[in-house]
């Protein structure tokens, strides 16, 4: 894993980072498409699918299931930053983004950071290591995208099936009722 979580005064901070091939014309070219129709970073073949109703821009609203947030800052090409909306469920007080800086003459420096406030225990439990899993996958997602390597997903952790399994909705089986047959 290339991340890592830290404690700080008010909360944590999550910072997860890999260097990949490409350009930064392939970082704009893939950048544009986070949240919309053709996305080609958010590893929907495992995820939640991210939604963003403006897309890449400013006060765009959207979010992956039931974790809502907004983008608040944009550095085309290079960063979006997003903030938690206050109706976001679980509770959530903080911002995230994806930035990319060049790397050497080939090169791309992909980072995503979270920072949250007062996260609740239930969050740094469960949602922290769901949220480091996924992003790792999204790394994964770019280096496919700038042709460093055909995409080869790891099995998820013991510890990640069961959070994810914590959070899926139990299907109700609907039974037919059987009226007792008297013989």
């Amino acid at each position: 894993m290339t991340g890592s979580t830290t404690v700080t005064p008010t909360g944590v901070r999550s910072v997860h980072s890999r260097v990949t091939d490409g350009t930064m014309d392939d970082a704009k070219r893939l950048l544009d498409t986070l949240g919309g129709p053709g996305d080609r970073l958010w590893p929907k073949d495992r995820w939640l699918r991210l939604r963003l109703d403006d897309g890449i821009e400013v006060g765009s609203q959207g979010g992956h299931g039931p974790v809502r947030y907004r983008v608040d800052e944009v550095e085309p090409g290079r960063r979006v930053r997003f903030v938690f909306e206050p109706d976001c469920r679980p509770a959530l007080t903080g911002w995230h983004e994806l930035r990319v800086d060049p790397a050497g003459d080939d090169g791309l420096n992909w980072t995503h950071e979270l920072v949250l406030d007062r996260p609740s225990a239930q969050v740094r439990a469960i949602l922290l290591p769901l949220h480091d899993a996924l992003i790792e996958d999204l790394l994964d997602q770019v280096e496919v995208e700038v042709g460093q390597h055909a995409l080869e997903r790891p099995e998820f952790t013991a510890g990640i099936r069961a959070r994810r399994a914590m959070l899926t909705p139990v299907r109700r089986r609907s039974h037919k009722a059987t009226a007792p047959t008297n013989g």
